[in-house]
């Protein structure tokens, strides 16, 4: 049965096609992109200034800078997907783009709010890494986001939207890297975040005036256990990684806190008890967090993995980028934070420059074959980058592939998520992408 040609042209989740409203929700979303890509890319290869500047700080403190924002960002996820579902995608993108605002505002006042309390130089990093978890909640915006494609784009246009809104996180991440880099070599990494709290409270306001309210909302109250237990997971399982370098992988007392011993093994037993606990609660919740039924999908949970993987490979793209080009001895190069910047323009450009394509590709081929491809472009370069990393034209050379392959496969397996749930759940799936 073929659909009548007269008949309108209807969007992904089944409502009408507004050509206006798609338009304006791929402009904030872009924009959106573009600032966040910015803020969390200039921390990168100002790791030097935050030692400096917070008297010789430990690296081992100055990582969780970034680590908090991933930490909080990690359990928060999800938490908004699940609530744009329930409440209305655009009052909570609104509300999570006002937290952001907010926390961004603060990030560079950090050395002035940790004086005013009366807090030495060498720890107001810590007032600043609060500030980063804070600010860890604005990852809330990814899910709602990309969720909120198919709402406005008809099913052979999400891919392309996709595309767009990928291209412009390259974007966002070239400036950052550049833009963000000079200024915190040249003025200090305080203005980094002077410079863009004006298109962080801009942004929040236009979201609130432009968006509509998604028309796809489900009445199942909160499963607060499931949230809790899965929340709980995440953040003690994101700490373990994050602290296992530095604490040493199987050491069971590496710190103590209120007298009592702590190592990463104890903060994965207790993610593994989140998770016990989470996958034991949900099949018997009346309204559980995440369908199941979803999750045993072959494109969902495959998309999932994907998805873990692609989000590893990244992180560890760019923090192994700024230890090599940044670090003072061998075999790092000992270069300032702007060159960083300068060492990551032809990734950012390739996956500027692709990311619309690959879109294109979804469209037209299936997401499949462009994910594909992708991990296999992402192999060599991360082959690439662990045997040839003695000079830096070669880490120049291998960052290429191993981020554009990765923006390929970030595209297709959105594109998997959002077309093949319903849309009521588009939050939460996308959220735990």
């Amino acid at each position: 049965m073929t659909a009548d040609p007269g008949s309108p042209l209807r969007t992904a989740a089944g409502t009408p096609y507004d050509p206006r409203a798609a338009r304006n929700v791929l402009v904030v979303l872009a924009v959106m992109a573009l600032m966040v890509m910015y803020v969390e890319t200039m921390v990168i290869p100002a790791f030097k200034s935050f030692v400096l500047f917070f008297d010789n700080a430990p690296p081992t403190t100055v990582v969780w800078i970034v680590s908090a924002y991933l930490l909080v960002g990690t359990v928060a996820t999800p938490i908004f997907g699940k609530l744009g579902d329930k409440y209305g995608k655009k009052r909570m993108l609104v509300l999570v783009m006002s937290l952001y605002a907010v926390a961004v505002s603060l990030a560079g006042f950090s050395p002035n709010i940790g004086a005013a309390f009366g807090v030495d130089r060498a720890n107001q990093i810590y007032v600043l890494i609060g500030i980063r978890a804070f600010q860890g909640l604005g990852m809330g915006m990814f899910p709602l986001a990309f969720a909120m494609l198919p709402e406005v784009f008809p099913a052979a246009r999400v891919g392309q939207a996709q595309g767009i809104v990928s291209g412009t996180f390259a974007a966002g991440a070239s400036l950052g890297l550049v833009g963000g880099g000079y200024i915190s070599y040249v003025w200090g990494w305080q203005l980094t975040y002077h410079t863009v709290v004006p298109v962080a409270v801009a942004l929040a306001v236009l979201a609130y005036v432009i968006l509509r309210e998604s028309p796809h909302l489900t009445a199942e109250p909160i499963d607060y256990p499931g949230i809790s237990s899965l929340g709980f997971a995440l953040a003690t399982l994101m700490f373990g990684l994050t602290e296992g370098t530095y604490w040493g992988w199987t050491n069971f007392a590496a710190v103590h806190f209120a007298g009592v011993a702590w190592g990463v093994p104890e903060f994965f037993l207790l993610a593994l008890a989140g998770t016990v606990f989470f996958l034991l609660w949900e099949p018997r919740s009346p309204n559980p967090v995440v369908s199941f039924a979803a999750l045993r999908q072959r494109n969902i949970w495959i998309s999932n993995v994907n998805g873990l993987f692609v989000g590893i490979g990244m992180f560890l793209i760019f923090i192994g980028l700024v230890i090599l080009v940044e670090y003072p001895y061998a075999p790092g190069f000992g270069l300032n934070e702007f060159q960083m910047g300068l060492v990551s323009v032809p990734a950012s450009i390739s996956m500027l420059a692709l990311a619309p394509l690959w879109g294109r590709m979804v469209a037209s081929q299936g997401p499949k074959p462009v994910m594909i491809t992708g991990f296999g472009i992402m192999a060599i370069g991360g082959v690439g980058l662990v045997l040839c990393n003695s000079n830096i034209w070669e880490l120049i050379l291998f960052s290429i592939p191993s981020l554009a392959g990765n923006v390929a496969v970030l595209i297709a397996m959105s594109n998997i998520i959002v077309l093949s749930v319903s849309p009521k759940e588009l939050g939460i799936q996308t959220g735990m992408n």
